[in-house]
């Protein structure tokens, strides 16, 4: 009902240079699961009942500029999970009986200027919970076991104009406490693989802990395999990274808490550990990583429920025998209070950094001293000089840097 400090019910927009809450207010009145850009529009999915006073359930289109609620209305009867658009078309998942004027279980096709289903109707036996659509191929994932009177456990690859089932089948099994429901939480597609994260433990008969990469052609596990603790709610990939987030507390054998960096060749964790749980949503854009979650402390500090973090190649330090000259990183960045200042020095010499406003004012000089070569770090608190750009200036031997970071409250 707020975020930080201003009413908002369920949606709100964050100016993501400062970090403040814009006037942008659509209030919703029930829980908000999804929300999707198209065109300029944004689409909100969920279990509400109406949206800025007018009734629209479970589903709206939303004026990213004004808030506004826009004339189209599926009158979806069950909440929605998941959005994936394909032309003039969005696939819409979650767990209703009827939507867009017709009977349709959990999944449907809806046109975008009418808002009305259309004949696409693949009827999944449970609710659909993640949706991507690519190549004239739609996968979807959730709790269901037979789509079309196939069995298909919680993944399904569907005609994108017929909505029949395709012969692609992971075959995903969940036996912990002896039940044999698994659930997709998460899809993403990069090249020729599907990543797939929920509550699973194999899939084609191959051992898989709760995130698999899965072959978009023959549908078989490749042999990626991060091994996690307990379940996926949300996958990015970025360059030769994967990103996770989830309730998972390891992979392969090291301690992650709710987010982690794997190599998308070999699955193995990457340092950065941000230590955040659960999360639920993720998006990797400009550079930043946004997450979304039930946490309330991220990177150490008190974060409640909404994060931005900077990327594993923008915080590590190299190794005191690479440092040729010294540098200078910054995380996270934006800032909601400490901001770790990394630096390494390829020699002993005296660091200076000092920390100015958009004015030119110095507001602190939290470090100024002789230093030994190697890796160091230092913390500035941004909190106490107000929500903004501020520049980092670094002063070592040979060398002066000056570094922007954005501080958020």
């Amino acid at each position: 009902t707020t975020i930080d400090g201003a009413p908002r019910n369920n949606l709100a927009a964050i100016d993501i240079a400062s970090g403040t809450v814009t006037s942008w207010d659509p209030n919703a009145e029930g829980a908000v699961h999804v929300l999707a850009a198209n065109n300029g529009t944004l689409y909100a999915g969920g279990d509400f009942l109406t949206v800025g006073g007018q009734s629209r359930r479970s589903l709206a289109e939303i004026d990213a500029t004004s808030g506004l609620v826009t004339s189209w209305d599926t009158m979806a009867d069950g909440p929605v999970y998941a959005l994936a658009f394909d032309g003039g078309l969005v696939y819409v998942g979650g767990g209703f009986a009827n939507i867009g004027g017709q009977a349709r279980a959990n999944l449907a096709a809806v046109d975008l200027t009418t808002g009305l289903a259309t004949a696409w109707n693949p009827n999944p036996n449970g609710a659909v919970r993640a949706l991507v659509s690519t190549g004239g191929i739609v996968y979807a994932g959730g709790d269901f076991l037979n789509v079309g009177g196939n069995l298909r456990r919680a993944i399904v690859a569907l005609d994108a104009s017929t909505g029949l089932v395709t012969p692609w089948n992971p075959d995903l099994h969940y036996v912990l406490y002896e039940a044999d429901l698994p659930l997709v939480y998460a899809l993403t597609v990069a090249g020729n693989v599907v990543y797939v994260g929920g509550d699973f433990l194999s899939a084609g008969g191959v051992h898989r802990g709760y995130l698999a990469a899965i072959d978009a052609t023959t549908g078989l596990a490749t042999s990626w395999n991060p091994g996690l603790a307990w379940a996926v709610r949300a996958i990015e990939v970025s360059g030769d990274l994967v990103y996770v987030g989830g309730s998972f507390t390891a992979v392969g054998g090291q301690v992650r808490n709710g987010l982690a960096a794997l190599d998308v060749t070999t699955g193995a964790a990457n340092p950065w550990n941000p230590n955040a749980t659960p999360v639920y949503a993720m998006e990797v854009s400009g550079g930043r990583i946004f997450v979304g979650g039930g946490f309330t402390t991220i990177s150490g500090y008190p974060n409640s429920g909404v994060a931005c973090l900077i990327p594993v190649e923008a915080v590590d330090v190299p190794a005191i025998e690479t440092v040729l000259e010294p540098m200078l990183r910054l995380g996270p960045n934006p800032t909601t209070g400490f901001t770790h200042l990394d630096f390494a020095l390829p020699r002993a010499g005296r660091v200076r950094i000092d920390v100015f406003d958009v004015l030119g004012r110095r507001v602190a000089r939290p470090v100024d001293r002789e230093f030994p070569a190697g890796a160091h770090r230092s913390i500035w608190n941004a909190s106490p000089h107000g929500p903004g750009l501020y520049f980092v200036r670094f002063e070592a031997p040979g060398r002066t840097v000056t570094r922007r970071v954005i501080a958020i409250h």
